[in-house]
């Protein structure tokens, strides 16, 4: 059966061709047509945890991120003092206007218990929203950085995975090499 098949084939191979040509059109645009069913979603919204993550997200934007980071503060005098938290409040409200994050200032009643007990470090949740990956976190990170006021005696750090700068190991550098000149030996030729 597969043996004639094939010899049918081959005697008319600009049908054949022509018919699978044809047949892939078709099923493209069947599937255009019809469009896919699947859906990744799953959604209660009369359940407890979904009214539970509704008041998260209200009053902690992005909490639910699989991201997040901090924005820590070491004051000498305490962070408390006047010029120290006038200064840190309004940075704070300066990172919490970027796009897509939101901060949870140590100074708010959000952020009770951010503030160690000697008051000389303190620091700020920053929620990002589900949707930022790590390179646009990275940017964010080196934006917070830049926004970062100058105090004397107070040092201020930006953490968390998502604003941390990647960097090609040197290792797979030097792995590379060696594959380029190991091709050129065995081959004969860069391009292989």
């Amino acid at each position: 059966m597969y043996r004639s098949l094939a010899r049918w084939c081959f005697e008319h191979a600009r049908r054949v061709l022509v018919l699978w040509i044809l047949a892939l059109v078709g099923l493209n645009a069947a599937a255009g047509a019809v469009g896919s069913s699947f859906q990744s979603e799953f959604s209660t919204p009369t359940s407890e945890s979904t009214q539970g993550f509704d008041i998260v997200d209200e009053y902690f934007p992005g909490a639910g991120s699989a991201f997040g980071g901090s924005i820590v503060v070491q004051a000498e005098g305490g962070i408390d003092r006047a010029e120290v938290r006038s200064a840190l409040e309004t940075y704070f409200a300066r990172v919490d206007q970027i796009d897509d994050i939101s901060v949870v200032s140590p100074f708010d009643p959000r952020g009770l218990g951010q503030i160690a007990p000697d008051g000389r470090i303190g620091f700020a949740q920053v929620n990002l929203e589900r949707a930022i990956d790590q390179s646009v976190g990275a940017e964010i990170g080196d934006e917070m950085r830049s926004l970062a006021p100058e105090i004397e005696g107070v040092r201020i750090e930006v953490g968390g995975q998502i604003f941390a700068e990647f960097h090609q190991p040197e290792s797979e550098l030097i792995g590379l090499a060696f594959a380029i000149v190991i091709l050129i030996l065995s081959f004969g030729s860069v391009l292989a």
